[in-house]
């Protein structure tokens, strides 16, 4: 068994020499013929007298021997090694054997089949490793080995010069490439020129057999070392003091010895690459830490680390460290992954020339082994055990190996906070969301521990009760928004004292973490506990005194007053003069409404601001007693000027229903039957499932859409309305865009009551029809128009049974679409041909603006609210204020005034504003600007606690 491989450094030496030597060659095979017959044959008589041509052509089948043998005899006798009669001018011809004479070299050179050669002398580096005896011509050490020993020093090792060994090594083959073999060179002598110290770096390995005896490969000659044989077992981190302080493997259960010195380092990181979450001693961590690459992006739990608790990160490689003080229960583990690969660390004794030898080992431990979920429940054992005291222990079990034994730390967190004060729970709370954000795992649901801890809140006192809860959300302790979360805000909404104006309603929103209209979608189940009676109250008084701000659009409520104050700032802009929540000459309002070149509009804004006065009125809210109790002048002149509004709004619309009525005629003569005219009531789901459905009308036909469906829209544009996928929201936003700023408009421009939004007339509602079902508040409003040609527009199945019930003719949106393709025009072409009017006319139309911004492949017109393009400097105060939102038709009619800017619409005075010319649809637009100038001077004279 091999327990540890090694570089090791040894102090040898370098020798330059100088080999002399005498060159040498093998005989040819002519060469050898010729010596070994002349040898031969001068033995036999019979023989001797031959001639060599004889011998060679007849009796060895030479053909031309003269060619092969006369160049060999002459090169022998130039190497002295034969004599031949007649000198170098002999006869090849007549030539004997007996005229051949071998001389004393050649004896030997047929002795050894080799020839002599040159004398010659070549110098040669030889470099020599004291430490196993061997020999090199070339340096072959190890370069850059990082855990090479240094084995001994120059005094351990025999310095003599190795004369014979470096000879037999050269004449052997071993060393020199071979060219110093017998074949090739007779070395003579050898001369030691220079020499020098050299550190040679070689392998080594280290055995032991089934009896404990050490041995090594190469085996090591050197006398002066063998007793440093227990070096070959060290590296720098594992020395004999690490050695001493291990285990002796007696003391483990080992499955496998792994080996020793390098393997122990080996081993420990090995465990280390192949898991996510490693077990470790923290002193062998210490050791072995500079291997970054092993722990790279690992969560590593230190035991018997110095340390008390703590987690520590290191950035650049993502590592995840945690320290424990606990003790492992496996004696000598190092290392323990997740996966249950693992290395021990123990120490054993051998014997090496009689010489007893202490190993350091890595084992497999047979306990450990194949057991991923030993360290994993030693862990949860130690953290269960310590988190009474400690509550950052409960930290612990958000890491993925712990996830599952979440619950019963719960439950022990529970039973221990009913017990403890409120701060006491608050702290350990914080303390655990520390480790989690140290962790970096989302801190746990704890659920039943903050219910109990909610029940333990005094809610009587508003501000500290918040002050709790925004520690409890803000500590992670609930994943944000989920359904324990909404669970408990619900609880917190149902116990907290109701907010006294709206102001405090966002702070508990912000408490709760409720900051945009997606999150508030989940609260609404919720939120009716906020949107108390005086909040209702403080928001319309802020309606009523010009100082209310849009409202973030996170409730239903929200869209709902920032519509209603919308109704309000389009009646009196449409009204010159008008102030809904101040007195009123009825005389002007009768005469501003019979002005106004929008009726259509008016009427609708009238119809949604009852519609709105009516469902506060549902929820308990009725905004005339509302304004009485905080100003009674403006309740009268609200209800006043309501009153004498809509008793206009009838007369000009009764004139225009009048103007209006058809008549038959035969002959040109005039009969008494009118011809009924042809209306429809478009429900909800039929623009959903048809946006395009007003491209379709006919120039003939009326329209009317319920306010309930335009209510309806808003809560589909909202995500609101579960009927409708929230995907849908965008639709729902463009038809109601495009009703308000299109349709109402093209379609009344020639016919002032073609395009209504209308109220419910829930008193025409039948008593078995319950008038809060929106279908039938929809059906209310054709019941209106019993003595036209009226028809309903519905994709819903039950609604058109209704309808049928009333003898009101319903139709599904795809029939309706199919008996008018012959009246469809698309929007853009309406929108141009009413532009095209307006411009005859000298207008500056909205829907002009609206035209320019018409995405021809998805037709949505823009009708986002626009400022004047200002600095920003100028534009701040106003537009958080809230004071400028201008139609676009009113900016462009300022621009064509040479109005542009903010600090040019500052130098407007009311005087001024109301003195602009105006022609047709510019009556709204000047309107509209002494709003917005009202407003500016309201505020800067008397601004509001909520701006």
């Amino acid at each position: 068994m091999i327990l540890s491989d090694n570089q090791l450094v040894v102090p040898g030496s370098m020798y330059k020499v100088r080999v002399k030597c005498i060159s040498t060659r093998r005989l040819t095979t002519i060469e050898w013929l010729i010596l070994s017959c002349t040898k031969k044959f001068e033995r036999l008589p019979s023989m001797a007298g031959k001639k060599l041509k004889y011998a060679f052509e007849e009796v060895f089948q030479f053909q031309n021997s003269e060619l092969l043998i006369k160049p060999c005899l002459k090169n022998l006798q130039s190497l002295k090694v034969i004599q031949v009669a007649g000198g170098t001018s002999f006869d090849y011809g007549t030539l004997r054997f007996s005229d051949i004479y071998l001389t004393d070299l050649g004896m030997i050179m047929l002795k050894d089949g080799l020839l002599p050669g040159e004398p010659r002398e070549i110098p040669l580096s030889i470099f020599y490793n004291p430490l196993t005896g061997k020999i090199s011509s070339t340096n072959h050490s190890i370069t850059g080995a990082k855990d090479a020993i240094e084995f001994g020093t120059k005094s351990d090792y025999d310095s003599h010069f190795p004369e014979e060994t470096i000879i037999s090594e050269l004449q052997s083959g071993a060393i020199g490439s071979g060219r110093f073999t017998a074949s090739k060179f007779r070395i003579e002598e050898i001369e030691c020129l220079v020499s020098s110290d050299w550190q040679s770096t070689i392998s080594i390995s280290v055995n032991a057999d089934e009896k404990g005896i050490i041995t090594t490969t190469p085996a090591i000659i050197a006398d002066g070392v063998k007793g440093k044989i227990q070096e070959l077992f060290f590296t720098k981190t594992i020395n004999s003091e690490v050695t001493g302080s291990l285990p002796s493997a007696d003391e483990l259960k080992i499955r496998n010895i792994i080996g020793s010195g390098k393997a122990m380092k080996t081993a420990f990181l090995n465990v280390c690459k192949n898991g996510r979450v490693l077990f470790i001693e923290a002193g062998f961590y210490n050791m072995f830490k500079r291997n970054t690459t092993s722990f790279k992006e690992k969560t590593l739990i230190l035991f018997n680390s110095h340390e008390e608790f703590k987690i520590a990160t290191v950035e650049k490689d993502k590592i995840l460290i945690i320290h424990l003080p606990e003790e492992f229960p496996n004696i000598g583990c190092a290392v323990i992954n997740d996966r249950g690969e693992h290395a021990s660390f123990c120490k054993k004794h051998y014997t090496y020339e009689d010489k007893t030898v202490e190993v350091p080992l890595v084992v497999e431990d047979d306990s450990l082994f194949g057991n991923p979920a030993a360290a994993v429940q030693w862990l949860e054992t130690i953290s269960y055990k310590r988190l009474l005291d400690d509550a950052r222990y409960a930290g612990l079990f958000t890491l993925p190996i712990l996830i599952k034994s979440l619950p019963k730390v719960q439950k022990l967190l529970a039973s221990k906070w009913v017990a403890e004060d409120i701060s006491v729970a608050l702290g350990d709370i914080q303390k655990i969301k520390t480790v989690c954000d140290q962790l970096r795992t989302e801190m746990f649901d704890i659920g039943v521990c903050l219910e109990s801890l909610l029940d333990r809140i005094d809610f009587s006192d508003n501000k500290s009760a918040l002050d709790i809860v925004e520690k409890i959300f803000t500590s992670g302790a609930v994943r944000l928004h989920g359904n324990l979360y909404r669970e408990l805000a619900g609880r917190i909404i149902g116990k907290i004292k109701q907010p006294s104006d709206y102001i405090e309603l966002l702070g508990i929103l912000k408490v709760l973490r409720i900051t945009s209209h997606e999150e508030a979608l989940q609260y609404d189940n919720y939120v009716d506990g906020l949107y108390s009676k005086a909040v209702v109250e403080d928001i319309i008084v802020a309606v009523a005194e010009g100082t209310y701000n849009r409202l973030p659009e996170f409730f239903e409520m929200d869209t709902f007053f920032n519509d209603y104050e919308e109704c309000v700032t389009q009646i009196e802009n449409h009204v010159s003069g008008l102030k809904i929540f101040e007195k009123c000459n009825p005389e002007s309002i009768l005469n501003s409404v019979l002005a106004c070149p929008d009726i259509a509009a008016l009427q609708s804004f009238v119809a949604e601001f009852k519609a709105k006065n009516a469902a506060l009125m549902v929820k308990g809210i009725n905004v005339y007693d509302v304004l009485r109790n905080y100003d009674e002048a403006k309740a009268g002149a609200y209800i006043a000027n309501l009153k004498e509004l809509e008793e206009a709004i009838s007369t000009v619309l009764d004139d225009v229903y009048k103007e209006q009525e058809p008549v038959r005629q035969i002959d040109g003569k005039t009969i008494g039957d009118p011809l009924k005219r042809k209306i429809y009531i478009v429900d909800t789901c039929a623009m959903m499932h048809h946006p395009e459905i007003f491209q379709y009308f006919g120039e003939e036909e009326y329209v009317r859409v319920p306010t309930k469906v335009i209510d309806e829209l808003g809560k589909i544009k909202d995500k609101r309305n579960s009927k409708y996928s929230s995907e849908l929201s965008d639709t729902a936003r463009k038809i109601a865009r495009e009703i308000e700023y299109a349709y109402m408009r093209i379609f009344n421009e020639t016919n002032k009551i073609r395009f209504l939004v209308e109220n419910a007339s829930l008193n025409l509602l039948p008593p078995e029809l319950d008038p809060n079902v929106p279908d039938n508040q929809i059906l209310s409003v054709a019941l209106k128009y019993k003595d036209w040609d009226v028809s309903i527009i519905s994709d819903d199945g039950v609604f058109r049974l209704t309808s049928i019930a009333q003898n009101i003719h319903p139709i599904t949106s795809e029939e309706f679409i199919s008996s008018h393709k012959e009246s469809f025009v698309p929007l853009t072409e309406r929108i141009k041909a009413f532009n095209k009017i307006g411009s005859n006319q000298g207008q500056n139309t909205a829907s002009e603006k609206a035209s320019q911004d018409i995405d021809t492949k998805d037709i949505v017109v823009n009708t986002a609210t626009q400022s004047i393009n200002v600095s920003s400097e100028d534009a701040k105060p106003l537009k958080e204020a809230g004071y400028l939102y201008l139609s676009p038709g009113t900016i462009d009619y300022l621009k064509g005034r040479k109005i542009k800017t903010i600090g040019d619409f500052k130098k407007l005075t009311l005087e001024s504003a109301k003195s602009m010319p105006v022609k047709g649809q510019q009556f709204i637009y000047r309107n509209e600007i002494v709003r917005a100038l009202t407003k500016m001077n309201n505020s800067s004279s008397q601004p509001s606690e909520k701006e």
